[in-house]
């Protein structure tokens, strides 16, 4: 179900009006304007917390919106050639959150690397598995990430399928996913996430990245929680391309990625 801006605001009015009223515990009305956000609420994520505002009332805390000209040998300089006084700096310059297996190399059929592949923008089905590298399965991989909820909850859920993957390579010894299953897929994604708010709702976050083609949510999963779980319960051999074990191969006997990509004359996928 797609839910417009204005259907979405109507929604999230409770949750606006209670952080407005936490905000009446910030005494000095100057402070307050600089903590209330301009964007939509739940468009970054969601903290709480029971002594955020009472830290920032205390006499000895300044909260400075202007941006830091240099660092001195004893303060920080704003742009505005006011000095701040420091005796410790602590540098918050954020991840690499659409970087989904750094520091690794992968490299699959045809010497192909994860990142060429990846070079437009991270995609996976449904944030698992990626054309052209068999046998090969991600965890908290594009799209998956949740803005509200649990995370281990969804870690669980793609343990759960990975498990059932590996449980068909007693059979099955090659396991491709489709190009065009990947298509469908992130295209209906794409589609339901174009109306939320991580989207739409005036923020610049790490749940959107840059890409070519613009601005592209490739961490975000668009449903529920129990809507992954139910997607992801079993694998649906339909979605991937698949080599059947050789004849006289013994049910479960060792087997690589080696000997999967050598059937075809190409190049496995490994992890450098």
């Amino acid at each position: 179900m797609l839910i417009s801006p204005r259907g979405r605001r109507i929604l999230s009015a409770p949750i606006r009006a209670w952080c407005r009223w936490n905000l009446r515990r910030v005494s000095d009305p100057e402070l307050r304007a600089a903590l209330t956000p301009r964007y939509e609420v739940g468009c970054n994520r969601i903290l709480t917390s029971n002594e955020y505002y009472d830290t920032l009332n205390r006499p000895n805390t300044r909260v400075v919106t202007r941006p830091i000209d240099h660092i001195g040998p004893r303060a920080v300089i704003d742009a505005d050639g006011r000095e701040h006084r420091a005796d410790t700096i602590v540098l918050a310059t954020g991840f690499r959150s659409h970087d989904f297996v750094a520091p690794m190399r992968i490299v699959g059929l045809h010497d192909q690397d994860l990142d060429n592949a990846w070079q437009q923008r991270p995609r996976a089905f449904p944030g698992l598995s990626v054309p052209g590298f068999p046998n090969f399965f991600l965890m908290y991989g594009p799209n998956t990430n949740v803005g509200s909820g649990s995370i281990v909850h969804m870690l669980e859920s793609q343990m759960n399928h990975i498990v059932h993957a590996v449980e068909q390579l007693s059979r099955i010894r090659y396991l491709e996913v489709r190009a065009e299953s990947l298509d469908r897929f992130d295209e209906r994604a794409q589609e339901r996430l174009a109306t939320t708010v991580w989207n739409t709702g005036g923020c610049h976050s790490w749940y959107v990245a840059d890409t070519a083609t613009g601005p592209v949510n490739t961490n975000n999963w668009p449903g529920s929680m129990r809507e992954y779980r139910r997607r992801t319960r079993r694998l649906d051999l339909n979605d991937y391309r698949t080599t059947p074990a050789a004849p006289g191969e013994s049910a479960g006997g060792p087997y690589t990625a080696s000997d999967a990509a050598g059937r075809l004359g190409a190049s496995p996928a490994r992890e450098e």
